[in-house]
């Protein structure tokens, strides 16, 4: 038998948390009980994800109104109290630089002093070449480099009969 954590959902209530989940087959499985299989949690996390996408959709809608009255080149923060709610509102621009022609910009117009200032170089891998690369070079340049493994990823599909 597995165990489903009986840790608390953040924000929810007693109420919601001790929710019934209906399975595909009509089977009710208590959210938070133990399962009585794997087919069980896939089947559980088939309906969580069904339902966190709906809220997804349903929040980013809610967003949507509230931003509204913002203009498209807006960049900043604000902040509202409505009631008990804190309500921050902030909004950045994402900048991609293009490092050659950056440079070339720089040398061009005698501003290459200024690109220290200005700009972070950020060395990252690249991961397709690094694995090509010889031995020896890498077996030195990875003591420059910290590895930590990423979440896994958990894709599950149902499959119709």
């Amino acid at each position: 038998m597995l165990n489903l954590s009986e840790a608390p959902v953040r924000g929810a209530t007693k109420e919601e948390s001790e929710r019934r989940f209906i399975a595909r087959d009509g089977k009710v499985i208590k959210a938070h009980s133990p399962a009585e299989s794997r087919h069980d949690l896939m089947r559980l996390w088939w309906e969580f994800k069904r339902q966190e996408e709906l809220a997804v959709t349903q929040r980013r809608e809610i967003e949507e109104m509230l931003t509204s009255h913002l203009p498209e080149q807006w960049e900043g923060s604000e902040t509202e109290r409505d009631g008990e709610f804190k309500v921050v509102i902030s909004r950045r621009f994402t900048r991609k630089v293009d490092s050659d022609v950056l440079q070339a910009t720089a040398r061009e117009f005698g501003l290459e002093e200024y690109l220290p200032e200005l700009f972070r170089w950020k060395p990252e891998v690249d991961a397709k070449r690094w694995k090509g690369a010889p031995a020896e070079v890498t077996a030195k340049l990875e003591r420059a480099i910290t590895v930590t493994p990423g979440k896994a990823s958990v894709k599950i599909t149902l499959e119709e009969e």
